[in-house]
């Protein structure tokens, strides 16, 4: 059974003596991420090796190859909304080159 403290909400006192709740402690950064800005860094060369976008039409991939065309940098290319990762799985495929 509960005792009439139980049902009294705490005073004032009560309240400092209560432990502060804990920080949460920082979330680390991705270590993919930190990976693949070591792997692309922004001053990298970037060459496009097809004339055409090899994308389905209206994706977002599509949208997104879009963005290598005109830059020479991945800097530039990220600055146009590629992701690291599309710039990995473009390479793999040979639609782009960098070095």
């Amino acid at each position: 059974m509960q005792s009439v403290a139980d049902l009294v909400p705490p005073t004032e006192e009560a309240a400092e003596e209560a432990p502060a709740p804990k920080a949460k402690a920082k979330k680390k950064p991705s270590l993919r991420r930190s990976k693949f800005s070591d792997l692309y860094p922004d001053d990298m060369a970037l060459k496009v090796l097809v004339e055409e976008n090899p994308k389905k039409v209206g994706s977002k991939a599509h949208a997104m190859f879009e963005g290598y065309f005109g830059c020479t940098t991945v800097g530039e290319a990220r600055a146009k909304g590629v992701s690291y990762q599309s710039i990995a799985y473009d390479v793999a495929r040979r639609f782009i080159q960098l070095g």
